[in-house]
């Protein structure tokens, strides 16, 4: 098990490519991880990569008429693309992607994710 964090990140990215059993937990890395082949095979989101709290995002929903739905999701989106992008880098990879959501999440925004995923669930609740 390899931790975001606990290492320099080409350190814990170049373990987790050499070691197929590896297991790498991270946070931060929805974008700019380039790991072709069957070290990355699965991919879990265990939270919705929804904005931060901050001035910028707060600013942009003062002045939005549903936050929600026009600053909130569409940065989730994008992110979550990202995230699941992850997966397929060449042509012969393939895996499986997880994402756990609430059932309150699961109603009001599923149907904006399933048009993301790059094959119909096999099995969503």
């Amino acid at each position: 098990m390899l931790f975001e964090g606990d290492k320099e990140i080409s350190h814990l990215v170049s373990q987790f490519q050499e070691n197929e059993e590896t297991v790498l937990c991270a946070y931060h890395l929805w974008e700019g991880l380039d790991i072709p082949g069957p070290s990355l095979s699965n991919v879990m989101i265990a939270e919705l990569p929804f904005p931060p709290k901050d001035p910028v995002f707060d600013a942009k929903r003062k002045v939005s008429v549903n936050p929600f739905n026009e600053v909130d999701v569409p940065y989730m989106l994008l992110r979550l693309k990202q995230g699941i992008g992850r997966l397929i880098r060449t042509s012969t990879d393939k895996g499986t992607i997880h994402i756990w959501m609430s059932p309150s999440e699961n109603d009001e925004i599923l149907d904006s994710i399933l048009p993301l995923l790059p094959v119909k669930p096999a099995f969503y609740k």
